[in-house]
């Protein structure tokens, strides 16, 4: 793990609470799936059989994704491994600067994180997903709205 990212990992959960942010800092909600982060304390490692159950349902291989609320990348990451592009929005500005540096380190090109997304995004992609999120956009925007926002897709 880079010096910077380190520090970048510190600033997470120290911003105060948000809607689906860690509130613990140092901690990300997902793991990061490169060996040199597997140290990182998370909240959940449960998206590791989640992962095995998206792939084992859906064949990302050339499509473009987007995931929605992407917190430490974990699907992200994994899925552009395959994939055309991803594009990965995350609210939370201290998580999204470690995953957008750990993208940059890594040289990930067909990978991008966006800040959160509003009612105006126009998301365009053959599939989209949205693992532990869609309980905050419900909230956030009303129900109406996420339908609104979110395209058909079969994943």
């Amino acid at each position: 793990m880079t010096q910077e990212v380190a520090e970048l990992i510190k600033k997470v959960g120290t911003g105060g609470y948000k809607d689906g942010s860690s509130i613990t800092p140092g901690f990300l909600y997902h793991p990061i799936p490169f060996k040199e982060y597997h140290q990182t304390p998370v909240h959940k490692l449960n998206c590791l059989e989640e992962y095995r159950t998206l792939i084992e349902n859906y064949d990302f291989k050339d499509k473009t994704v987007v995931d929605i609320g992407s917190s430490g990348g974990w699907f992200s990451f994994n899925i552009s491994k395959v994939a055309k592009e991803v594009h990965a929005y995350e609210a939370d500005n201290s998580v999204r600067a470690v995953t957008e540096q750990i993208r940059k380190d890594k040289g990930i090109d067909n990978l991008t994180f966006h800040a959160d997304f509003t009612k105006d995004t126009q998301i365009n992609a053959d599939c989209c997903i949205m693992l532990n999120v869609h309980m905050w956009l419900v909230k956030q925007y009303g129900l109406n709205e996420v339908y609104a926002i979110l395209p058909d897709s079969s994943c």
